[in-house]
Parts: structure tokens; sequence; C-alpha cells
């Protein structure tokens, strides 16, 4: 098991180890690792279904449409986005009924709908509700002005974009549907109560296969916002501040200078370091441990050791941080806990965290410049 920080912190590495060694921009480095890492959620999602197209396709169309924000997501849009896909895609049966509407005359003639529709969309407060005790709701209270202006016109374009881009499949069930009622029809009056039970059932099955296609897609469009902001976080932020963070490292690296080391253990030290320095919402237990994990991964064997003594030696300077005080550059939300909780019930999804340790990015103390990344 792997947590999303872990999977983060191996993107982010990679990233900054490309760069340091000259292989790309740190722009162009960035950019491609977050595109990898996007398609990787998007096939992920097309893994925990039995044979269905939807969930990868609706994921490629969020995560183009989120992926330009993540640098500036907080972690309440990040909850906030993948609850409103969620309860955008609860319209699917309805979608799928105009759909059924629309082939009934040809797919099966004679037959009349009545009422045509047994359902109806959802209204804009039901999708994104302004009050309430549920994790949407109270995300949704914290956004600031901007973001909940960029919420409501996602969740816009998607209730027009996502019923259009599953048309052809979604016309092809309500035709299949319609042959077999037609087939099986009774003769005379009994046609009418036939027809009205067999809709509701059909409804009913649809609004079921929904709901978890729903929950399937939001847990991997927010692991991926979440994995993905933090992934652009640490990169930047490692970036931004790497000549005050080279600095402390080399005061206390005593007869390893800086270009000497081993390209991976210096990205992980400058990575950490910049943890310690200026993330406060981090422990900085928790820094320096994923710092000398990733060494012992990636690295050699003297990694993890040389890599903790540096560390240490960081944070006894630095002193405790006061959790949660300052200016945070890697905020935490105090739902998170809870919604991720909620979300792991989805058994399927287990395997994010399976395959994350599968495959190394570093071998023989270097990054393979061909290896896409663990997921």
């Amino acid at each position: 098991m792997v947590s999303w920080r872990r999977l983060a912190r191996e993107w982010a590495l990679k990233v900054l180890y490309q760069v340091d060694v000259g292989r790309t921009t740190l722009t162009e480095a960035l950019d491609a690792s977050l595109d990898r890492l996007r398609s990787e959620f998007v096939q992920l999602g097309s893994r925990t279904t039995t044979g269905s197209p939807y969930e990868a396709m609706i994921l490629n169309l969020v995560t183009l449409r989120m992926a330009p924000f993540l640098i500036e997501s907080s972690p309440a849009w990040e909850l906030s986005a993948a609850g409103a896909v969620e309860r955008v895609l609860l319209d699917a049966p309805y979608w799928i009924e105009v759909a059924l509407e629309k082939t009934i005359k040809t797919a099966a003639p004679g037959l009349s709908l009545s009422p045509p529709r047994l359902l109806q969309p959802q209204d804009l407060s039901e999708i994104l509700p302004d009050g309430g005790n549920d994790h949407l709701a109270q995300s949704l209270a914290r956004l600031s002005t901007e973001e909940r202006t960029r919420l409501d016109s996602l969740v816009w374009d998607l209730r027009t974009e996502i019923p259009a881009m599953l048309q052809a499949l979604h016309r092809r069930e309500a035709r299949a549907f319609a042959k077999r009622i037609y087939a099986a029809r009774p003769a005379g009056s009994a046609v009418v109560p036939y027809l009205l039970a067999e809709r509701e059932a059909f409804n009913e099955a649809n609004r079921e296969r929904w709901v978890r296609t729903g929950q399937v897609v939001s847990k991997q469009l927010y692991n991926f916002s979440r994995v993905g902001a933090f992934t652009d976080r640490l990169v930047r932020g490692t970036a931004a501040h790497r000549g005050q963070v080279d600095s402390s490292i080399s005061a206390l690296s005593s007869g390893w200078k800086l270009d000497r080391q081993v390209a991976v253990d210096r990205n992980i030290l400058r990575m950490a370091a910049y943890e310690l320095l200026f993330v406060s919402t981090i422990p900085t237990s928790a820094s320096i441990n994923e710092a000398v994990e990733l060494a012992k991964r990636y690295s050699t064997a003297e990694s993890g050791r040389f890599v903790n003594g540096v560390l240490g030696a960081l944070a006894g300077e630095v002193g405790p941080k006061l959790l949660g005080t300052g200016t945070a550059e890697v905020a935490e939300d105090p739902l998170e806990s809870e919604a991720a909780d909620e979300i792991d019930e989805i058994d399927e999804l287990e395997e994010i965290d399976d395959e994350s340790d599968s495959e190394p990015l570093v071998e023989d103390a270097q990054l393979d410049e061909e290896e896409p990344g663990t997921l």
C-alpha cells in the first residue's frame, strides 16, 4: 500500500531528476508527467469495471478539463469537483430515457410510450447544494468565489458534454431495450402496464449502474486531482526555492558537495528540504520518512542513511513545526481523511495502491528516462 502523497513524491522526483540532469525543461517535464499521470488514472478507471467503456471516457473528458487548474486547486475544490461530477452522472438514466424515446419509433414500431419519460433531470441546486451536512456540501461552503464560479461553469458544461459524448452508446442501449420489449409485448390492453413495468425496471437498473459508475469516476477523479496537484506544488515549490534549499543542504552534507552526490539523492534531498523549510502543514517526521523510503527504493544501498542524516540535521536547525500556522504552500483539508475513508469503500480501487509498487523509477541509482512512472 502506498499513499497518494508517496505517489505524488515519486512523480515529482522524476520531474526534478530529469530537469536536474538536463534532459528537459521544468515546464516540459512537468507537463509531460502530469499528462501521463492523467492517462494512468483514466486507464485505471477502465480496469475497475466489467467491460464498460463509460468510466474511462468520462474520466478522460473531465481530467482534461480539470488539468489546467491543478496548480491553483485547493483541497476543497478537488473534493467538490469529484463530488459534483458524481452527482452529474446521476442524470445518466434520464439521458438513456431520452435516447429511448427517440429510438422507439424505429426499433419498436407501433409501441407508444405514455408518458414519454418517467425521469426528469436534476436541477443545478441538486448537484451543487448550498447547504447540508454531507462532504460535498461542506467542501462547497469552503470554496472561494472564484472557485465556485469555476465549478459552476464546469458542471454546466459537463451536463452537455458528457451526454453528447455518450449519445451513441446510450442510443445503442435504448435500441436493444426497445427491440426486447417489442418482441415480448403482450396483446391488447395488457401492453400498457407491461411497458410501464419494463421501463421502471430498466430505469432502476440504470440508476444502480450509474450510481456505481459515479462512485468509480469520483474516486479516480479525486485521486488524480490531489496526486496531480501535490506533484505540481512539490516540483514548482522546490524549483522556486532551489537557491535556499541547495544552500541548506550543502551546509549540512559535509564532504559531499551537491554536484558530487548521486542525482537521485540530490533531488530527494531538495524536495524534502523544501517541505521542511517551506511547508508548515506536513509534519517533519513525515517528510523525512518519505524521503528515506524514496532513497532506499530508488537509489543506492547507502542512500537511505545519507538522506536521513542530512535531513535530520536540517530538521534540528529548523525546529518543530507549528502545524497549521504561517503560510502553507501545500494545504491540508480537515475533511480529507473522512472523505478518503468513504471513497475507499469501493473495492476495485484498492488496485491503485497495489500497483503503485510494481515498477521502480530508479535502477542502479539512476532514473530511467523511458520509465513511465508507477500506478
